[in-house]
C-alpha cells in the first residue's frame, strides 16, 4: 500500500493552518489514505522560500517511508480532490487555473521522480516562479508530461526576423480609422530577455502614436491591445497568462458599434465598447511594426504576416513574409505590398531568414486531475498596476527567465543534494501530524 506525505510549507497564516487541519485529516481518512502531514514552518529571519521548505518537508517525508507526496498550500482546502498515488507527476490545484501550465498549489509526485529531479530549487525567495523552475526541471528531465502548449501553424519560408534590440520595420498607415478595420497578424516568439533594470518589460508588435494604439507582449506572458477614443479616455484588452510560441492575432473594429475585439489563436480573447469613436490616427505617417515609436522597446522573434482589411475586407496592405523580396540595397530591406496600393515597408536592422521557432521549453502542459477547492483568502501576491507587488518576484522571474530557461544557470547543483537549514524545533500534534520549525 502507497503512503502520502503531505507537505505545507507554511508560515504566520494559524487561522488558516488550524482550518487545514481540520479538513485534511477526515477528508484523507474518509477515502483510506495512508498519510504523513508534514507542516514545515519557516522563522522570520529571512524571505519566505517555498521551494526549500518543501525540501526540507520532503526529507521529513522520507523518513516515514512515505512513497508519493504532495505538496500543498495551506490556503487551499480540498471539497473534491484525488490524493491517490500516481507514477508520474499530477496537478491537483485544477480549480480556477491561472494560466495553462499552472504547476503551484497542489502538485504531486512519486519520491522517486522528485530525488530525480534534484527537488525544488532553493533558490527563489519570496513570492513566485519556483514552480515554474519544478516544471521545468521536469522537462529537462524528461519526466513524462500530458503534452505541450499547441503549435497553432506551421511557416517554413523566409521571414522577417526581429533581433530584439533594434528591428523594427515602418509601414504607411493608410487606414480610414472612420470606418470598419481589422489587423491579422501572424508571429512567433523568440527567446526573451527581460531587463534587469526594469520591472516589468513590454515587447511591441505593432504602434501608431500619439495616444498609443498598439498591441504588446509582456513580461507578465499577456498579450495586450491598447487603445483611445476621440476623447481621450483609455481601454485595453489583455490575454491570460500563456507560455505561447506562435500566435494568431486579430483585432477588428467596429465603428458603428464603437467596438473593439481581440481575437487570439481562433478564439476571442475580449471585447470592449467604447464610449467614443475610436481616436483619429490618421494624422500618424506611419505604423511600426516590431517596436513603439520611440523606439525604446523591440519585439524578438518572426512576424510571417501582417495585414490590414477595410469595412469591405478588402485587403489596405497585405504583407506576407515569404514572398518578400529579401534583396538588400544601401543596407536597408523592403517589405513587399502585395495588394496594389504599393505600401512598402521600410526594414531597420531586418533580418530575413528561415526561422526556427524556439523550443516550448517552459510551456509543457502537466498531466491533471479536475479538482474542487475552497479557497482561503490571503493577501494578492502577484502583480498590480502593471508590476510585480513584490521586487523579490521580479528578481525570481528575471533568475527564471534570463538565467534557467538560458542555460546560464547551473541548477544541476541547486536543490535536495545542496539543501540546508537550521531545524529548531519539532513537534508531534498527533500521530499523523508533525510540525517542523526550520530557519533558512
Amino acid at each position: 500500500m502507497h503512503k502520502l506525505g503531505v507537505i505545507v510549507p507554511y508560515r504566520n497564516r494559524w487561522e488558516q493552518l488550524e482550518e487545514f487541519e481540520q479538513v485534511i485529516e477526515p477528508y484523507l481518512k474518509e477515502r483510506g489514505i495512508d498519510y504523513k502531514i508534514i507542516i514545515v514552518e519557516q522563522d522570520n529571519a529571512s524571505s519566505f522560500n517555498r521551494g526549500m521548505l518543501c525540501n526540507i518537508g520532503f526529507k521529513e517525508a522520507t523518513k516515514h517511508r512515505c512513497d508519493y507526496v504532495v505538496f500543498h498550500d495551506v490556503d487551499m482546502l480540498p471539497k473534491n480532490i484525488d490524493y491517490s498515488y500516481s507514477d508520474t507527476p499530477i496537478h491537483l490545484a485544477t480549480d480556477e487555473l491561472p494560466f495553462d501550465t499552472y504547476f503551484g498549489g497542489i502538485t504531486l509526485f512519486p519520491s522517486n521522480l522528485f530525488r530525480k529531479i534534484d527537488g525544488f530549487s532553493n533558490m527563489y525567495w519570496g513570492w513566485g516562479f519556483e514552480d515554474d523552475d519544478l516544471r521545468y526541471r521536469c522537462i529537462k528531465n524528461d519526466i513524462e508530461f500530458k503534452s505541450k502548449v499547441n503549435t497553432n501553424y506551421q511557416y517554413n519560408d523566409s521571414t522577417v526576423i526581429f533581433n530584439g534590440i533594434d528591428s523594427y520595420i515602418k509601414i504607411p498607415n493608410s487606414i480610414n480609422y472612420l470606418r470598419d478595420f481589422k489587423f491579422n497578424i501572424d508571429l512567433r516568439l523568440d527567446n526573451l530577455s527581460y531587463n534587469h533594470e526594469k520591472t516589468s518589460d513590454v515587447f511591441p508588435i505593432f504602434n501608431i502614436e500619439g495616444y498609443d494604439f498598439a498591441l504588446n507582449y509582456s513580461s507578465f506572458r499577456r498579450f495586450v491591445v491598447q487603445c483611445f477614443d476621440i476623447k481621450g479616455n483609455y481601454y485595453q484588452i489583455y490575454s491570460k497568462p500563456n507560455h505561447l510560441t506562435t500566435a494568431q492575432i486579430t483585432i477588428q473594429y467596429k465603428s458603428s458599434e464603437k467596438q473593439i475585439s481581440f481575437l487570439l489563436n481562433g478564439k476571442e480573447v475580449g471585447t470592449i465598447d467604447l464610449e467614443y469613436k475610436l481616436r483619429n490616427y490618421k494624422k500618424v505617417e506611419s505604423i511600426f511594426i516590431g517596436a513603439d515609436n520611440k523606439l525604446e522597446n523591440f519585439f524578438k522573434g518572426a512576424i510571417d504576416r501582417f495585414s490590414i482589411q477595410d469595412a469591405n475586407d478588402d485587403y489596405i496592405c497585405k504583407y506576407y513574409s515569404g514572398n518578400s523580396n529579401g534583396l538588400e540595397e544601401e543596407n536597408k530591406y523592403f517589405w513587399e505590398d502585395l495588394t496594389s496600393n504599393n505600401n512598402t515597408g521600410e526594414f531597420t536592422n531586418i533580418h530575413c531568414s528561415v526561422f526556427d521557432t524556439r523550443e516550448a521549453k517552459d510551456g509543457h502542459i502537466p498531466f491533471r486531475r479536475p479538482s474542487k477547492i475552497r479557497f482561503l483568502k490571503h493577501d494578492n501576491n502577484g502583480f498590480d498596476g502593471g508590476r510585480w507587488i513584490s521586487d523579490l518576484t521580479r528578481w525570481n522571474q528575471l533568475r527564471y527567465n534570463n538565467e534557467v530557461l538560458n542555460g546560464v544557470y547551473d541548477d544541476t547543483k541547486d536543490g535536495l543534494s545542496t539543501l540546508k537549514y537550521l531545524l529548531q524545533g519539532r513537534m508531534k500534534k498527533n500521530k499523523d501530524i508533525v510540525h517542523l520549525n526550520v530557519g533558512i
